[in-house]
């Protein structure tokens, strides 16, 4: 048996019966102030007095986590840890130390940039949340006296695989029972056996993601301890833990340099290990930002960037589309993050500039330290003579996803050139939501409720689509590249009428009318479904669906008969329902029958 197997069947001895660990949670909570216990007790989704909610909907349930995150999030640190202390006894300020360096974390997740917001630590509240409730769940199965950042960094990997494949029926059956106990069981199960029960818990637990990267990153700011197992991990000197991409996390996220120093000589010992420079780099631009500048510094220096690896990541962080052939370009973008990160005045000088690129790469620079901080500067840079140095500008207030800077970027959708337009169409997009917030381009089915009030900015980009709207062709035009060779785009109407599905959200409904046939299907469909919500139907609003029961598209179709499936027909209706009886689809035949 492998030093990893071993280690996994070693973690047994840990585990204590799952009711007794609940027991144990929860009479420390209670022996808590009485204020500290509502919201100790929100953390395992139960009520003040540590009752089973019955959450009714997942909206329910959320908005429940939501407010108890804030909660958590309001009180003291010496509170806190109070609470985190019912959980984890022997490491409750590491947990703490975790949950405030998760604040300065970057608030984008996946493909995106990593900026940040230290300003408004409420961006990632949800995340931090949900990553402390996760640990919570999963860390459940183990002695709590045990837990320690010590006892948990060369134990990683092995916590994960013993979650993910652990078979022992008394662990499962434990779930189980607290999953039932909790209401988390239902009617989905319908009449399955035991097993079946088994198998749908394994799975629940086989995605479940053990993160302890902010945990062993607090032991490690906190104590030499850590620090010191963490070394031995990467130096290949402990007794049984293997370097993963947790500790290298862990190391980087941290603020002690000599935590860094660990990960960069590591970097430069990597030699042809592909796979273990990829952990680094994939892990660099989450790290502690000046670790990040330091590890930039070496692939400067070294000339790391002839790696593959290398040349894939800084392209990645930059939100570029070069290939790893393009060294040269990267080596130069490289080069620029160090010296800006190095110099504000050489960010200055870049704004002030005329060279696209360097200006992009000094707003990212901005950004990568205090996202909000590079609104102003773009801005700025949307009233700047040259069209590349407006596109750059506009792309960087698409890419912070903010919701000031989409509603910074609204006048740049009237810019002379289609390509900045668009790109202020694009960064526009996220203006929903309060402006310190992260904006989310959706689209509701829902009819909002009370009257509309639209704000200025709400009209003032529904007006602006409408101009573009009109400025574009009718047949798609494919528009040249701007700044970077990537950057080529088809535009056709279609694109814009979407745009301003997307963005009449709070404006009378029939300003969408016009636009409905140049919608694509599933769009159009969309807002037929709101429009059957409305009361009273005008002539426009009529004709528009009628129109649309006609429409080439089968979605499209259905969402108009069903909107007319509850409406008296007018005389003029018929006549034009009657024509598309000599259509050939099937169903739109069929749905003018029943409508007749």
């Amino acid at each position: 048996m492998s030093t990893a197997d071993e280690l996994t069947s070693e973690l047994a001895q840990w585990i204590k019966p799952i009711a007794q660990v609940r027991q144990e949670r929860l009479e420390a909570i209670r022996k808590l102030p009485k204020r500290l216990q509502s919201c100790a007790f929100g953390l395992l989704d139960l009520d003040a007095k540590g009752g089973r909610v019955p959450f009714k909907t997942e909206e329910k349930r959320t908005d429940f986590r939501t407010k108890n995150a804030a909660t958590l999030d309001a009180l003291s640190t010496d509170d806190r840890e109070r609470i985190f202390a019912c959980f984890f006894p022997a490491m409750a300020g590491a947990v703490d130390g975790a949950w405030e360096l998760l604040k300065a974390a970057p608030y984008q997740i996946g493909w995106h940039s990593p900026f940040r917001l230290p300003s408004q630590p409420a961006v990632n509240l949800d995340s931090r949340y949900d990553w402390l409730t996760e640990q919570l769940d999963i860390l459940k199965y183990f002695n709590r006296d045990t837990l320690t950042t010590e006892w948990l960094a060369p134990r990683t990997v092995a916590i994960q695989k013993y979650i993910s494949t652990s078979s022992e029926v008394d662990l499962i059956e434990a779930d189980e029972d607290e999953d039932e106990e909790n209401g988390e069981i239902d009617e989905n199960t319908g009449d399955s056996t035991f097993e079946d029960l088994l198998q749908v818990l394994r799975r629940q637990m086989r995605w479940r993601q053990v993160d302890l990267r902010p945990l062993l990153a607090a032991g490690v700011d906190r104590d030499d301890q850590t620090l010191e197992i963490l070394r031995q991990i990467v130096h290949r000197e402990h007794e049984f833990a293997t370097i993963n991409s947790q500790v290298i996390s862990a190391l980087l996220k941290s603020s002690r340099e000599e935590a860094w120093g660990i990960v960069v000589d590591l970097l430069l010992a990597a030699q042809r290990q592909e796979g273990l420079r990829q952990e680094i780099l994939e892990a660099a631009p989450h790290a502690h930002p000046e670790a990040f500048g330091r590890l930039l510094s070496v692939i400067l220096a070294e000339d790391l960037i002839r790696f593959s690896a290398v040349a894939r990541s800084v392209d990645v962080w930059l939100g570029w589309g070069w290939d790893s052939a393009s060294m040269g370009i990267l080596r130069d973008g490289v080069a620029m993050l160090v010296e800006f990160l190095d110099d504000p005045a050489a960010i200055d000088a870049a704004l002030l500039g005329k060279e696209a690129t360097r200006a992009s790469v000094a707003l990212w620079t901005i950004a990568f330290r205090d996202a909000e901080a590079s609104i102003a500067p773009a801005v700025a840079l949307l009233s700047h003579k040259q069209p590349e140095m407006r596109f750059v500008a506009a792309r960087h207030l698409q890419k912070t996803q903010l919701v000031a800077a989409g509603r910074a970027a609204i006048e740049a959708i009237d810019d002379e050139d289609l390509q900045v337009a668009l790109a202020a169409m694009d960064a526009a997009a996220n203006s929903e939501g309060e402006p310190a917030n992260v904006g989310l381009w959706r689209h509701d089915t829902k009819k909002p409720k009370g009257k509309a009030h639209p704000e200025e900015w709400r009209i003032a980009r529904f007006e602006a689509l409408e101009r573009l709207f009109e400025r574009v062709p009718k047949k798609a035009q494919k528009l040249k590249a701007l700044v970077w060779p990537w950057t080529e785009r088809k535009v056709d109407r279609a694109t814009i009428a979407s745009a301003l599905a997307h963005a009449h959200s709070g404006l009378p409904l029939k300003r969408i009318f016009p636009y409905l046939d140049s919608l694509p299907p599933y769009y159009q469909g969309q807002q037929i479904l709101l429009l059957s919500q409305e009361k009273d139907w005008d002539s426009s609003a009529r004709q528009a669906v009628i129109q649309a029961a006609g429409h080439t598209s089968e979605h499209a179709r259905q969402a108009a008969f069903t909107a007319l499936a509850s409406r008296a027909l007018e005389a003029d209706d018929y006549g034009v329902l009657e024509g598309y009886l000599r259509r050939k689809p099937a169903d739109l035949r069929q749905g003018v029958v029943n409508l007749l």
